[in-house]
């Protein structure tokens, strides 16, 4: 079961916001209240104030910890003491977790719980547990976007526009989609018993279905006429090489002859996936590299010899992201192939995931990364060869098909120039 869209271990990661925005708890904490419930619950632990040293560029002397200390335990108490309402201590905590996290001041620096983080692994790796729909929040509960052809979904007759109504008996009405999702998810081979409307009619069904391991398809392909291929990739998630993969093989075995891949509102994803994926497509050079705050620098480069070495046109536009954008960035630097749209995200920076031995994690921006040329497109984004944008009012999410699509079109013809050339 996902909602819209391998485990990760201090892997870096490029993907805009909008990927994974978690919901973050008690977002009004201040830094010093954040500060303040982690360092008293160690007070709490090691029953010896003085003892406490804080670390931070040039040390706290004892002195200045004591003095901190003594203010945390204040405002802790003074919570707990005068709070109207009951107060929960975990959840205190777990929002002094989050909020002394997010007062760094970067939207993609975070703390995630247990359940956020097995949530955002899950997501990463395009594997999943569930009956295999996509679903959007509805006034009566989730309505289904879209059936995965393999999933139990589909073979009990479950289509898109279906409304789901109840999950085991409970009503879904009114329930948020986070919630609603974690109902319908579980343990593999287990059954979930799911109550859905079709059409007008009102009629409830209620069907039975077992939960299936299944992957995301991140990765879609087609011949659009005779030796032009066509790849979609959605984003750059752990299955996402092997299905690009596929599809390269499969095209190449219908006779291809030139290639569109398409990047449009490809939010990003895992360094080490693009890396795979540009690989691909690539002569042997830098794909990207980093540097972070102390001039250290990291190149994530290509080996493939022979590369695909065929007609490219990649198509982008404004929410092509991060590692969309890395991919986009090399093969126009290194001049095998020509961009196609509207300028992209700009999101030039990288973040890195360590796990804590708790179940839970935290994601920290750690460095900028920078296209084989040298340009850092942090909020400036990449301009495409060929600059073309949708008619006003119509998105890349809501075309109907091929013909109306006038980026693709225009990617089409300017590829089988390349091709005659």
């Amino acid at each position: 079961m996902r909602k819209g869209q391998g485990p990760l271990t201090a892997d870096l990661e490029l993907e805009s916001e909008e990927k994974h925005d978690k919901t973050v708890w008690w977002k009004g904490f201040s830094a010093g209240l954040a500060m303040a419930l982690l360092m008293v619950i160690l007070l709490f632990l090691i029953g010896r104030p003085s003892a406490l040293t804080v670390s931070r560029s040039g040390g706290l002397t004892f002195a200045e910890a004591d003095e901190l200390v003594c203010k945390l335990d204040t405002l802790f108490r003074q919570l707990d003491e005068k709070y109207l309402e009951d107060l929960d201590h975990e959840t205190l905590l777990d929002g002094a977790y989050h909020g002394m996290v997010q007062a760094v001041g970067d939207q993609y620096t975070r703390y995630y719980n247990e359940e956020e983080y097995d949530a955002y692994k899950e997501s990463s790796s395009g594997e999943y547990v569930g009956i295999g729909v996509t679903v959007t929040q509805c006034e009566s509960g989730a309505k289904i976007v879209s059936v995965d052809e393999n999933g139990s979904a589909k073979e009990a007759g479950l289509q898109a526009e279906d409304i789901l109504i109840k999950v085991n008996g409970t009503s879904l009405a009114g329930m948020k989609l986070t919630d609603i999702v974690s109902l319908i998810k579980g343990k593999e081979g287990e059954s979930v018993e799911i109550t859905y409307l079709r059409g007008e009619s009102g009629i409830e069904n209620t069907i039975s279905l077992k939960r299936k391991s299944l992957e995301v398809a991140t990765v879609k392909h087609e011949m659009l006429e005779k030796g032009i291929g066509y790849v979609a990739i959605s984003g750059f998630d752990g299955v996402t090489t092997d299905q690009f993969r596929s599809a390269l093989t499969d095209l190449k075995n219908q006779g291809l002859e030139g290639l569109i891949v398409d990047l449009r509102d490809n939010p990003g994803g895992r360094v080490d996936v693009v890396q795979a994926v540009t690989n691909e497509l690539v002569p042997a050079g830098i794909i990207t590299y980093t540097e972070d705050k102390n001039g250290e620098k990291k190149i994530y480069d290509s080996t493939e010899d022979p590369y695909l070495n065929l007609p490219l046109v990649v198509l982008v536009n404004g929410n092509s992201a991060s590692a969309s954008e890395i991919m986009a960035g090399a093969i126009q630097d290194m001049g095998v192939g020509l961009l196609v749209g509207t300028t992209t995200f700009g999101k030039g920076i990288v973040q890195v995931t360590t796990p804590l031995n708790d179940g839970t994690a935290m994601k920290v921006t750690m460095a900028k990364y920078y296209t084989p040329n040298g340009s850092y497109i942090h909020q400036v984004g990449i301009k495409p060869d060929i600059v073309i944008d949708l008619p006003e009012g119509v998105t890349f999410s809501k075309l109907q098909s091929h013909e109306e699509d006038i980026q693709l079109q225009t990617a089409l013809e300017a590829l089988k120039t390349k091709m005659g050339s």
